[in-house]
């Protein structure tokens, strides 16, 4: 049997990472209401490619970042080279 504290631990990361993850990836992202049903997992690449890109880049706001950069080749290249 689990110890509260160690249960109370196993909860918190669980949500810690539908929160940080999974919740961006819905809300800003709107995986959820995706209408890609071919290779769809080439998509959900490209999404992680640049919620990572964005991360690194220590952006806050991952909906105003995307809606910043909508369609912004150069933008988007000048994120890819400038991560180290």
């Amino acid at each position: 049997m689990f110890e509260a504290k160690k249960f109370n631990q196993i909860i918190q990361s669980h949500w810690g990472i539908e929160n940080k993850n999974h919740y961006v990836r819905d809300e800003a992202l709107k995986e959820d209401r995706s209408q890609i049903r071919k290779k769809a997992g080439v998509f959900v690449r490209l999404r992680s490619f640049a919620l990572n890109l964005m991360r690194k880049r220590k952006v806050k706001n991952i909906t105003r970042e995307i809606h910043k950069n909508t369609l912004n080749m150069e933008k988007m290249l000048e994120l890819y080279f400038s991560v180290e």
